[in-house]
């Protein structure tokens, strides 16, 4: 089964498009993309940790949720195995299993950015494309 995220070049930055079948299955499937990145995937789910934002637009959901995601990962090392997402208007409630990793990740993305940023519904799926700053 491929995954469903693909990774995207750019010159300093590395990126993630990705799509889902709703809007919650594709902000979670960038969310796993960009751990794959950052060298974070692999760690048993040991641990459930829940979190919420809130935004303006889909757009900046999409860039709060993955930071908050990046700020648990790089200031405490705990690693996400899995991220659900619950959406509502323009709030987010992330429900992710995860433990902590002796050794962090392995990359350090330190953040989503605005950059060529895309969430939008075509064809009946959910597409997003983020790049992180690394």
């Amino acid at each position: 089964m491929s995954e469903p995220f693909r990774e995207l070049s750019h010159t300093a930055d590395a990126g993630i498009e990705a799509s889902g079948k709703t809007l919650e299955e594709a902000f979670s499937n960038t969310a796993l993309g960009m751990l794959k990145i950052a060298g974070a995937a692999g760690a048993k789910p040991d641990e459930e940790k829940t979190f919420s934002v809130s935004a303006s637009d889909k757009s900046s959901l999409l860039v709060d949720f993955l930071n908050e995601i990046l700020f648990m990962v790089n200031a405490s090392g705990w690693i996400p195995a899995s991220v659900q997402c619950i959406i509502s208007q323009n709030n987010l409630k992330a429900v992710l299993k995860g433990s902590k990793s002796p050794s962090g990740p392995v990359a350090e993305v330190k953040a989503a950015t605005y950059h060529r940023l895309e969430v939008e519904k075509e064809g009946g799926k959910w597409k997003t494309k983020v790049f992180f700053d690394l």
